[in-house]
């Protein structure tokens, strides 16, 4: 069993737990103003390099694209369960958790809550890859698939640009490498039923967010919480409160993490 680790404060735990969603942000409104801009440099660098003449395409796959039509959404987890970085900055310093997830299994709720919503087959998934930091190693990867994509067909062309906004998002500027993140991310339309979008305004900022459900009929991809070492929650309580919110079989443990 594989699991991913989503990082968070004691009240996003609850909320969790409560509402039995994870909310996916729209990825050019994170705490980072560079996130897709920074890829998306690099991959202008690269078609102008090795494909001039298909520079034109790179007006489809712009930031601007990415708007009330088409979006793309992110949640940031780790494949470190116990990562200093990540405590401090998104676990509440030891005083929140983290959330273990079964990476196929918490693909595989959002699918099907996507389908129930949509009552057909659902185009859009949850994808989970690991961010890029290394530039160099970004640069090989855009270029093989520019390379396998460079055929004329048309539908090449759109696996090509497709292709090309993906990776756009899953590079991130060196200075946040002690992340390591591992980000789940979902391409949506306006049109999209399975995957509805919803809109919040914290600090006059308008954002889209998708609410992706975690437990559908006891069936959940969270498999194990961990407490921060100065999270005052008793395990008990924990257990308790997943056990009324029907979530079963899932493991609570405090963290016995040290920075020293």
């Amino acid at each position: 069993m594989s699991l991913i680790y989503h990082y968070c404060s004691t009240d996003t735990l609850s909320n969790i737990i409560e509402s039995k969603v994870l909310w996916f942000s729209d990825i050019t409104k994170l705490k980072d103003e560079e996130e897709y801009k920074s890829g998306l440099s690099i991959i202008e660098e690269i078609v102008r390099e090795i494909c001039p003449d298909r520079e034109k395409m790179l007006s489809e796959i712009s930031i601007g694209m990415l708007s009330d039509e088409f979006k793309i959404l992110t949640c940031s987890f780790s494949r470190e369960q116990n990562q200093e970085y990540l405590w401090q900055e998104y676990g509440d310093g030891h005083k929140g958790a983290v959330i273990g997830f079964d990476e196929n299994i918490f693909t595989l709720v959002s699918l099907t809550a996507a389908f129930i919503n949509q009552k057909n087959p659902v185009q859009e998934t949850v994808e989970i890859v690991d961010v890029f930091y290394d530039r160099e190693c970004f640069k090989k990867v855009v270029r093989k698939h520019i390379h396998r994509w460079s055929a004329e067909r048309a539908a090449t062309r759109v696996l090509l640009l497709m292709g090309l906004m993906r990776l756009a998002c899953l590079f991130k500027r060196p200075k946040y490498k002690d992340e390591q993140e591992t980000r789940a991310f979902l391409e949506v339309t306006q049109k999209s039923k399975g995957h509805p979008v919803k809109t919040r305004q914290p600090e006059s900022k308008k954002i889209s967010y998708h609410e992706a459900p975690v437990n559908i009929g006891g069936a959940t991809g969270i498999k194990m919480i961990i407490l921060g070492l100065q999270n005052n929650l008793e395990k008990t309580r924990v257990e308790e409160a997943l056990r009324e919110n029907g979530f079963i079989n899932v493991r609570v443990v405090k963290s016995e993490f040290s920075a020293d």
